[in-house]
């Protein structure tokens, strides 16, 4: 299965992205049946991330630490540089830990959120895997609202996990068997109403419009906002738009800088950056950027 993968990864940009992501599922699929087993249901990563469980069926984020024995370590890196000991953190779409990991072993404390709850099982042990007593995980989603929200719960790519929002068909949005679950959603600034972040991070697959609306009051507090800004998610998954989205960003920070590059954007030029985002990013993929307070080096 290594070697499929192997000979198949460099290959791939030459297809379209949905038919990459197909072909990556039927490798998931392969693994899981043929190679560990219909009964397994976790494996278990030593990666530079932390020891990692994935689920065994995992395509995407699974397969990755499976395979390359790391996942988004530059970004990971860099968002590092900007925690100490005196740093309190808050993950929005925590996943199985990749990112909350290595921030809890860096900073003073780790608030980690992770509404799929087959998920959030493996975030709870993996943060007892690897010793961790400043890392805290919370299940349920970020929101407009306290209450209930239908979620939906990827079956081959768990990252791509998300509130329902919308009845999204066809391309990047079909290679997937989606699980409709129901599960509980808080607005922050009521779950953290005192609570100061010097970085808050966001991966939530298109229900970022969702979860700022009710956390204006964090994002005024925070020194640093990292969030995964995908067009396609914005414009399909939610009723929203880039303007809707920046609105909502703006007001809080002078400074953003497209993680990876070598740019530094002041708040006038904050559209110019989610335009060139729009125009360059093809479906279902993205950046992620970075907003900050009183600083503008470039990462």
């Amino acid at each position: 299965m290594g070697q499929l993968k192997t000979i198949f990864t460099p290959l791939a940009h030459l297809l379209p992205h949905s038919t990459r992501l197909s072909i990556y599922r039927r490798l998931g699929e392969l693994r899981h049946k043929a190679v560990l087993g219909q009964y397994a249901s976790a494996v278990l990563t030593e990666t530079w991330n932390g020891t990692l469980l994935v689920a065994s069926n995992d395509f995407s984020i699974g397969q990755t630490l499976a395979f390359q024995g790391e996942y988004e370590r530059k970004k990971i890196e860099q968002l590092c540089t900007l925690v100490n000991q005196d740093t309190d953190v808050l993950v929005v779409g925590a996943h199985v830990g990749a990112l909350a990991i290595p921030l809890a072993r860096r900073s003073k404390a780790v608030r980690a959120i992770e509404a799929n709850p087959t998920t959030f099982d493996f975030l709870t042990k993996n943060v007892g895997l690897n010793h961790l007593q400043n890392l805290a995980c919370l299940h349920f989603a970020a929101g407009d609202r306290d209450g209930e929200v239908e979620f939906l719960c990827g079956s081959y790519n768990s990252g791509a996990s998300r509130v329902k929002q919308r009845n999204v068909k066809g391309g990047v949005y079909s290679y997937d068997k989606m699980v409709s679950v129901v599960v509980p959603m808080k607005v922050l600034d009521r779950e953290f109403p005192d609570r100061i972040f010097g970085l808050i991070t966001m991966d939530i697959e298109g229900a970022e419009t969702l979860a700022l609306k009710g956390m204006q009051g964090l994002l005024a507090r925070a020194h640093a906002f990292s969030v995964e800004v995908v067009p396609t998610h914005v414009d399909k998954l939610a009723a929203s738009s880039k303007e809707m989205l920046l609105t909502q960003i703006a007001p809080h920070f002078e400074y953003a800088h497209i993680l990876g590059g070598a740019l530094s954007y002041t708040r006038e030029n904050f559209p110019d950056m989610f335009s060139w985002i729009w125009r360059r990013r093809k479906e279902g993929t993205g950046e992620d950027v970075l907003f900050l307070k009183g600083t503008r080096a470039a990462m």
